[in-house]
């Protein structure tokens, strides 16, 4: 197998020689319709010459064109100006009726290729505009809870061709790579545009194929940068990288953001299972220390007692009335919600004997 740069040129070189004869085709076809079939005019044969010019610069560009401006020119001026069959022209005005044709011929193949180079690239406009249009949607439709970097980098590489993408992640440098790997996307400069060391919007760079662009622009989002994308493969407008860029920052906020939703969820979540767990704890305590309470007090009232036994009844009720309350005490600090607890400062008269409010 050969050098594939060779083969494209070799390509290349061949379809034009190829475009080159079919143009010189054309103008031995017209010239022999127009002198040995219907024997018109120089006039009229003029005309049929810039027809012929107008078809093969809309058809494929400036080059050939001009190539058939020149066979038009040389044809009539050899088989329609007089002295006739000769590359001489008798009459100075013949002269200036040439000059003026090659002028037409090449003006009117000019403005016909440009029209077509716009018509090319308004077309090229509208497949990136759909091609975005989609993006856009998957990038909507994005499964969050997978690998945010590889997941945006196979999306990239699908809806616009690319061979190879990688994504580095501002926040922590780590790449995420799709596609086969390649020596061209420098991991230095995808960091540094990540974590904004970079003051570039997009680095660009020529790969050795025709065609083909190592591109890296930085991934922001209100003027913050997130990270940076970086990508091989066919050439893409600067609207179309900087769009590419920022929907790919719109949706690494968007799972930042859904990431930290969830983590506050599961957070209430876990507070409001902490609380049930224990409301219901505070209950199974309280229950019992509630029937101890009573089962003591109705003893000690009831009953004469020594005075040992007294003292032990009289523990018992003080113990498990500070029980009771420390139980309350921890059902309610713990019921106090994040944010919500307020400190109320009071003056206290510290030079009396007890504290008391002033």
């Amino acid at each position: 197998m050969g050098n594939p740069q060779t083969n494209q040129r070799s390509r290349r070189i061949t379809g034009w020689v190829t475009r080159a004869f079919a143009c010189l085709g054309l103008v031995a076809a017209t010239t022999w319709a127009a002198f040995s079939l219907l024997r018109v005019n120089s006039l009229i044969a003029g005309f049929a010459y810039v027809l012929v010019v107008l078809v093969v610069a809309a058809k494929w560009g400036l080059a050939e064109s001009f190539l058939t401006s020149v066979a038009a020119m040389l044809c009539l001026n050899y088989f329609f100006l007089p002295p006739i069959l000769s590359l001489t022209i008798a009459d100075p005005q013949n002269w200036v009726a040439l000059f003026v044709f090659l002028v037409t011929a090449i003006t009117a193949s000019k403005l016909s290729s440009n029209a077509r180079q716009r018509a090319n690239e308004a077309q090229a406009r509208r497949v990136e505009v759909e091609r975005l249009y989609q993006f856009s949607r998957s990038l909507m439709l994005i499964d969050t809870t997978r690998d945010l970097g590889v997941l945006i980098a196979e999306q990239v590489k699908q809806h616009f061709g690319f061979s190879s993408v990688v994504f580095c992640d501002g926040l922590t440098g780590e790449f995420s790579m799709t596609g086969a790997p390649d020596e061209g996307l420098e991991q230095q400069v995808l960091r540094d545009i990540a974590v904004g060391g970079a003051t570039w919007f997009v680095w660009r760079k020529e790969s050795t194929a025709k065609g083909i662009e190592v591109i890296v622009a930085p991934v922001s989002l209100g003027g913050k940068i997130v990270g940076s994308i970086g990508a091989i493969g066919p050439a893409v407008s600067e609207p179309a990288l900087q769009a590419i860029a920022n929907m790919v920052g719109i949706a690494v906020e968007r799972a930042r953001q859904q990431d930290a939703a969830s983590r506050m969820e599961a957070a209430r979540q876990n507070e409001r299972l902490r609380g049930i767990l224990l409301d219901a704890l505070a209950h199974d305590f309280t229950t019992p220390l509630t029937s101890i309470k009573g089962a003591i007090t109705a003893v000690r009232s009831a009953y004469q007692h020594e005075a040992e036994e007294d003292d032990l009844l009289e523990v018992v009720e003080e113990e498990s009335d500070k029980l009771t309350g420390m139980i309350d005490e921890t059902v309610a600090m713990a019921r106090i919600e994040p944010g919500r607890a307020r400190i109320q400062r009071r003056q206290l008269c510290i030079y009396e004997p007890s504290p008391v409010f002033c």
